[in-house]
């Protein structure tokens, strides 16, 4: 009986979203000119916002009557994506479009990446064309935006055979203390394997939201007016903080740990999670979330407020419960860490303190 072999699988999964620019009164552009005009961000992808940019020619003889159209990163961070940029044919279809794709490869902030020659203008402006339409034209974006090292492995187990089955894993009826030593090592690859596709997978389901059930929020980074603690209110708006080293309350916090009006007016949107994960990851989520006597544990309550954190400790944090992951930026932001491994004591998540 002939052993199986092992099919592990890797891929990447990207963010996709498409965004649509409508440029009106398109006579009164400059054209032959350096001038550049800006969408500003149309879609969001993997994080990262990103737009078009069009000049229509360019002073240099060789592009004087071409439209030149490129694909922005709005955002002020790296990233991976493919585009493609589509000039909508309005009168005749899709199939009619001038359609644009670009390669994929590394986006840096504020970095564009497109054609000095996507089309003629006069192919583009011609009546019967239909790509101008009521002096108007219309450009769509596609992202795909990926992080470079957001790779889902997923691995199939061995078929394995007992030993001394003719023809099976082991070849004879005696094995040999090596091929034991390559039996353990291919259990443990695959081990490895399957461990990163979980931890890509439980990544997954938090970027998508999906079946979540409670949401988390932040209550900021501040120091108390003896300096000695971190993760009261930065705003009278959030309320229930009261620091551990000294007892003082933040201006504007309530007793009994209610939650004011306004707590909802944070720069950044909240994070989306999931109670049993959280739950799983740190016994003192597992208190506060599954126990009947704690305010997060009782029905129709769906909100978590980190104490000591702001968007992107709390973001960094929740990742790391998920994938067992810390981002690569956050070991450049000394003081950013330190505010994450105080959540780690504080919650008593273990695996991010060794």
């Amino acid at each position: 009986m002939a052993a199986a072999s092992a099919a592990v699988v890797s891929r990447i999964v990207p963010d996709e979203a498409v965004g649509r620019w409508e440029i009106q009164d398109l006579s009164r552009f400059q054209r032959r000119s350096c001038k550049a005009y800006s969408s500003g961000p149309i879609l969001v992808a993997g994080g990262s916002h990103f737009g078009l940019l069009i000049r229509l020619g360019g002073k240099d003889t060789e592009f004087a009557s071409e439209l030149q159209v490129y694909a922005v990163n709005l955002s002020g961070k790296r990233t991976m994506g493919q585009h493609t940029i589509r000039v909508v044919n309005q009168t005749r279809g899709r199939d009619y479009d001038v359609v644009l794709s670009g390669e994929p490869g590394l986006w840096d902030a504020k970095s564009e990446w497109g054609w000095k020659q996507a089309m003629s203008l006069e192919n583009m402006e011609d009546s019967e064309a239909g790509f101008v339409v009521d002096d108007t034209v219309v450009l769509e974006l596609y992202m795909q935006v990926w992080e470079a090292e957001a790779v889902r492995t997923q691995g199939a187990p061995v078929a394995m055979v007992r030993p001394g089955a003719p023809g099976g894993f082991w070849g004879s009826s005696s094995f040999s203390s090596s091929a034991l030593l390559h039996h353990s090592s291919a259990q443990h690859a695959l081990a490895s394997s399957s461990a990163f596709s979980l931890a890509a997978d439980f990544g997954e389901l938090l970027r998508s939201g999906r079946g979540a059930d409670i949401t988390v929020k932040w209550a900021g980074l501040q120091t108390c007016a003896a300096g000695t603690c971190a993760g009261l209110a930065a705003c009278s708006g959030i309320c229930g903080g009261v620091c551990e080293a000294c007892h003082a309350a933040a201006p504007g916090i309530a007793a009994g740990g209610a939650v004011c009006a306004d707590a909802s007016k944070l720069e950044e949107p909240p994070l989306r999670a999931h109670r049993l994960v959280l739950a799983t990851r740190s016994p003192v989520f597992e208190r506060m979330l599954l126990s009947s006597g704690m305010r997060e544990a009782q029905q129709g309550f769906d909100e978590l407020y980190l104490e000591g954190a702001d968007a992107k400790v709390a973001s960094w944090f929740v990742r790391f419960i998920y994938t067992d992951e810390v981002p690569a930026e956050a070991w450049d932001d000394q003081e950013a860490l330190c505010f994450l491994l105080a959540l780690a004591h504080r919650y008593q998540v273990q695996s991010l303190l060794e």
